[in-house]
Order: C-alpha cells, then sequence, then structure tokens
C-alpha cells in the first residue's frame, strides 16, 4: 500500500523520459540544433544515444522493472544536462530565475508546475500511508 505514492511517481517519470525522448525522434532538427547550441559534440552520436536511453530507460520506470538502473542513468542523463545548460547560459540564467516561481502559460513552466504538484501529491500520499500503517 505504501508504494502507490512512489508507483504514481515512477510512472510520471517514466512518461516524462519516454515523451522527451520521442519528441526528440518527432522533432530531430530541433533537438539536433539545442545539442550543437549547448556545444555537445559529436553532436549526432550524443543525441542517438540520449534518445534510446531516454525511452528506454522511460520505458523501464512505466513498466517497473530496473527501477535502480533506470533511475540511475536518468539522473546522470539530468545532471549532464543541467550542468552543460548552466554552463551555456552563464548569468542569463540568473536573470530569468524568477520564472520558477511565477506561474505563466509556457509549456515549460506548466510542466514545470506539474511536476512541483506530482511531487507534493507523492509525498502527501505517502505519508498518508506510512501513518495508517502506524
Amino acid at each position: 500500500m505504501a508504494n502507490r505514492p512512489l508507483s504514481l511517481l515512477r510512472i510520471f517519470l517514466g512518461i516524462v523520459f519516454l515523451s522527451a525522448g520521442l519528441y526528440r525522434i518527432m522533432f530531430f532538427p530541433v533537438a539536433h540544433e539545442n545539442f550543437s547550441n549547448l556545444g555537445i559534440t559529436p553532436t549526432i552520436p550524443f543525441l542517438i544515444m540520449v534518445i534510446a536511453l531516454q525511452i528506454t530507460m522511460g520505458t523501464l520506470l512505466i513498466i517497473n522493472r530496473l527501477v535502480i538502473p533506470a533511475s540511475s542513468i536518468i539522473a546522470v542523463i539530468v545532471i549532464i544536462g543541467i550542468v552543460i545548460s548552466l554552463i551555456e547560459a552563464g548569468t542569463r540564467f540568473y536573470a530569468n530565475f524568477n520564472e520558477v516561481f511565477i506561474l505563466t502559460a509556457t509549456p515549460t513552466n506548466i510542466i514545470l508546475h506539474i511536476t512541483y504538484f506530482i511531487g507534493i501529491l507523492t509525498l502527501l500520499m505517502y505519508n498518508l500511508n506510512v501513518k495508517k500503517k502506524s
């Protein structure tokens, strides 16, 4: 019973990363340009590797298989992406930091707030289940 909230989070994150990989396939030129703009070289091999990992690891999370390795690989991809993006953004990052706290009608901001909601809902459900057991 206590695993239900974690299952919700696992499935949600699996869908996010599966969707990201599929999006990159459907809009490969945009993804290629994004990787190029971040200075990732060789661009196409790294892009193909990220797509394959996102689709595979996202699927594994959704079907609840090899969750620890899949989560670990996704965590590494996310950390690398954050570091590369911060290096590329430089001081522009701080100029736009208010976007984290203000809900605007952009896809990035709405997904960010949905992620906040799923995280809070997961904490709430997990702690309610733990309290029921005690």
